[in-house]
């Protein structure tokens, strides 16, 4: 079975601590977290786990990701000899909107106009609690950061289903309307079910219904019941755990 992998990472330090974002490698990784479709289950990796978090990426058939070519691979760079691009197979949702709409697009947009979702916070957010973490020792900080990056997560794979599914994404345009962006992303899997690549026609409506059941079935349940230390996460979302080797 092909695996699609949908990645997301927070860091420990801002671009402006760093000196500048041309430094990403020198942010170093806070939490990193996958979602697989060969599995279907969320993983979550401490910087101490950070081997089997590229090699995961590696071995993925596809790793989706908003933005993540330019910056998680800018921080994951520092552990590895490896570039990440070269040693991965890659669909950037961020950089193909640009590509084909000629705007830069934040995913909480993305995914508000298009699924009517959005992120549970900011990367700022994610940095704070990374500094009260540093300071307190209180590692429940750790969960927030972990939930927050597997929200994000879960908003990426969702609007690559979305597009997948519908031919087109959705953005505001910042003057109060929205504009209709089409794409040609393929999907190969459905809720841990190989199913075939998306045309348009009579198949698109066959799997949008399977999707929708699918939706159904494994009805998100939150983020809740996540214990543990940075060394070990464990956490139930989308009726499908969470774990951290």
């Amino acid at each position: 079975m092909r695996d699609i992998v949908y990645f997301d990472l927070e860091t420990r330090h801002s671009a402006a601590e760093v000196g500048g974002w041309h430094n990403t490698a020198e942010m170093r990784l806070s939490v990193g977290v996958t979602y697989s479709t060969a599995s279907g289950k969320y993983t979550i990796y401490s910087e101490e786990m950070v081997d089997d978090l590229i090699r995961q990426l590696s071995q993925a058939d596809l790793v989706v990701g908003y933005n993540h070519e330019h910056f998680d691979y800018g921080v994951l760079q520092r552990y590895t000899m490896w570039n990440m691009i070269d040693i991965t197979n890659n669909l950037d949702l961020c950089k193909d909107i640009e590509q084909r709409g000629g705007v830069r697009v934040k995913l909480d947009s993305v995914a508000a106009a298009s699924i009517g979702s959005s992120k549970t916070a900011v990367g700022t957010q994610a940095l704070k609690w990374w500094a009260e973490y540093v300071q307190t020792g209180n590692t429940e900080l750790l969960m927030d950061i972990a939930r927050y990056c597997c929200f994000d997560v879960k908003v990426t794979r969702d609007v690559h289903w979305y597009g997948a599914e519908h031919g087109f994404i959705r953005y505001d345009d910042k003057k109060g309307g929205q504009v209709e962006l089409p794409v040609d992303w393929k999907l190969y899997f459905f809720c841990g079910h190989a199913w075939p690549v998306l045309f348009p026609g009579a198949g698109v409506r066959l799997v949008s219904l399977l999707w929708r059941r699918c939706r159904l079935s494994r009805a998100d349940t939150g983020y809740q019941g996540m214990a543990g230390t940075e060394k070990g996460f464990r956490e139930e979302a989308d009726g499908n755990c969470a774990v951290a080797a």
